[in-house]
């Protein structure tokens, strides 16, 4: 059975916020906990977004200056925030 959900702006407030919060160096938990301090309230359509997609956050690539692709992990170089 699948259920079809509109995203609500304020859960893509939400979910963006919390994308921002894991790229800056938060855990998970503290990303969660400081959406909940801004006075969001995360709704079950956001705790299962979260739970499948952020292995998605850090799966970019950037390009190193040989021009080959390279993950941020293979380059420290690459620093956020």
């Amino acid at each position: 059975m699948t259920l079809h959900h509109t995203e609500t702006e304020n859960e893509s407030e939400m979910l963006e916020a919390y994308a921002r919060f894991r790229i800056d160096g938060c855990s998970k938990t503290l990303a969660l906990a400081m959406l909940i301090e801004l006075g969001y309230t995360p709704t079950a359509y956001v705790i299962h977004q979260i739970r499948v997609n952020d292995k998605y956050i850090f799966s970019f690539h950037t390009t190193s200056r040989t021009g080959h692709a390279t993950s941020s992990k293979e380059n420290p170089a690459v620093t956020y925030g």
